[in-house]
């Protein structure tokens, strides 16, 4: 346990130095700190902030803990573009050229309860989406998510439960390389995205293709595909476990918050086993 909170401060910390960012002279924690706890809460405490800030105060690793209410101040100021950044830094140096891609349902409450829920409230339809795995609706938001072909994320984006996942490979900024395969199912076919990604990406697209698809693939690549792309499922199941069954918070910024910590602690701990 003490190796990997260490290795959630490095990361980054290191990440931060990088970007050339500073925590004013008088802060009684750093962001490095902060981003630390939010980690620590999602494997350690399944998103329980309180138990997290708690036992680090306790064991001396963070005596100087903010009280609960500026924490919380403190853990809102940071971005999507931040906890990306720890991502996206995991994967620089890496010689990788397979990744997959798909999205995961992560309901803020239940489906029933979703009329009076605070959470997204100003536009509540656009949240209610469909999981068409477990063939489910559900209220919250949807994780379009790029992974390794290990497994490990590498680019993240929150979006609405309507969202198609087309719109999600479409706001995706798909930083790969060169040359990169990008295996799916078959809710990312479309044609002209394969054709816009290779030509101006060098990105090829590998979608599994429909019974009634005009660009069929031999039998074997299509097999290849679907066991390849087993993974990321994997990776959805393990993220779960990190999160409550309830995912407590009384904001957007807050419940986004712990859906990003449960992704990139995931991501550090397969860094470090």
């Amino acid at each position: 346990m003490l190796l990997q909170i260490i290795t959630f401060y490095c990361a980054c910390d290191d990440f931060l130095k990088t970007q050339g960012h500073t925590d004013p002279k008088r802060s009684q924690m750093t962001q490095a700190e902060v981003m630390t706890c939010a980690l620590v809460a999602a494997e350690f405490f399944c998103g329980n902030l309180r138990r997290a800030c708690q036992y680090l105060k306790e064991t001396g690793l963070m005596p100087t803990m903010l009280r609960e209410s500026r924490f919380n101040r403190r853990l809102h100021r940071i971005t999507s573009e931040q906890w990306q950044g720890v991502l996206t830094a995991l994967r620089d140096g890496k010689d990788e050229t397979t990744f997959i891609i798909d999205s995961c349902p992560v309901a803020a409450c239940h489906l029933k309860r979703a009329s009076k829920s605070r959470l997204y409230a100003q536009d509540r339809a656009a949240y209610f989406g469909k999981c068409a795995a477990k063939d489910e609706r559900f209220f919250g938001i949807k994780a379009h998510v790029v992974t390794a072909s290990c497994g490990r994320p590498v680019e993240v984006l929150l979006l609405c439960g309507c969202g198609h996942d087309l719109i999600g490979l479409a706001e995706l900024r798909l930083d790969l390389p060169e040359g990169s395969e990008l295996l799916a199912d078959k809710g990312y076919t479309d044609y002209k995205m394969e054709d816009c990604l290779l030509a101006d990406e060098n990105i090829r697209l590998l979608a599994l293709r429909k019974s009634n698809s005009k660009r069929r693939r031999p039998d074997g690549e299509e097999a290849a595909i679907r066991k390849l792309r087993k993974r990321i499922e994997t990776t959805f199941s393990q993220v779960s476990t990190r999160l409550a069954r309830r995912i407590h918070a009384v904001t957007e910024a807050g419940f986004e918050s712990k859906v990003w910590a449960a992704f990139v602690a995931y991501a550090l701990v397969g860094m470090a086993s």
